[in-house]
This record gives C-alpha cells, structure tokens and sequence, in this order.
C-alpha cells in the first residue's frame, strides 16, 4: 500500500510511520524537515521525504505545497498534522483526486476548544480541575487527559477500493 503520511516524525505520526514500515508498505513523509530528529535521521531511505509548508503557522502566505504537486497517487493520506483548517483544506484540495482515502487524525481535539469543555471533562469524570500550572508542570495534556465530549462520527459511505467494471 502506498501511504502519504503529512508530518511523520512526532507523536503519533512516527509510530504509525514505524509500524507501516514493519509492515512493508511504501511510505512518502511530507513535512518542513525542520523538527529534530527529522524525518531522514529518523527513516534514511527507507522513506521518500518531499519537504514543504502547509502554511500551518496560520499564516496561508508560508504554504509551499509544491513538493505534492505531480502524477503521484496514494492509497491512504494520513494527516497528523493539521493544526490549522485552512491548511488541511489547502492540502486536501492540492491532493484531490490522487488517494483512496483521506484520514485526519488530531488527538489535540478530543480535549475540547475551550477552558469550559476541559473542566467540564475532568468533572464529568469527578475529578480535580488542575490550574494550568498544573497542566503544564505535567507535560501539557496527556492520553488520561478527560476527554470533551462530542456526538458520534457521521460514518463514510460504504468504500469498495476495487470497483467493478461493467462488462461487455
């Protein structure tokens, strides 16, 4: 399976590079190649790096996504590091037609987006509200971080990778 991974060498990203690789499939890693170590320290050639900007410093005016731009096509397009709608908008639609199967991941998000939905969370589960003090003295929110609650994901239309071709 060809996967695009957008990001790829943090959190999340680097284990499901590690473990896609494990796995033998063809993996192209899309960052800035500027967070240590990068993604060539981290996989050499085991990898195909193309280096951009998604704009995600919020500023739209810093995207470089001509590293995506080409023929090139990918079964999956996992994306774990969208920080920014615009920028995981920009990328989506500089990607389109050329993948099976988008996939947004942003454990940031099942936190909540503000103080209220975060204590929330920590109360609804009874415990302590820390201060942000706190938080951070921690290491910032963590996988035991309460989660925000939220509805339940709208699922996908049925996919069949392999259409079936009328027949004459």
């Amino acid at each position: 399976m060809k996967l695009l991974v957008l990001g790829g060498t943090q959190f999340v990203g680097r284990a499901l590079v590690e473990e896609a690789l494990a796995r033998g499939h063809e993996i192209s890693l899309f960052n800035r190649g500027q967070s240590e170590p990068t993604g060539q320290q981290l996989f050499g050639h085991r990898v195909r790096h193309l280096v951009g900007d998604r704009g995600d410093g919020g500023d739209d005016a810093s995207a470089d996504l001509s590293a995506l731009a080409g023929a090139d096509q990918w079964d999956v397009v996992l994306d774990v590091a969208g920080y920014y709608p615009s920028a995981v908008r920009r990328t989506a639609e500089a990607l389109t037609g050329r993948f099976v199967l988008y996939c947004f991941i942003s454990s940031t998000s099942v936190f909540g987006d503000s103080i209220e939905e975060r204590e929330g969370a920590f109360k609804a589960q009874g415990l302590p509200v820390p201060s942000v003090a706190q938080v951070l003295a921690a290491g910032g929110m963590s996988e035991d971080t309460p989660r925000a609650a939220c509805a339940p994901p709208t699922p996908f239309p049925a996919h069949n990778p392999r259409p079936r071709l009328p027949t004459d």
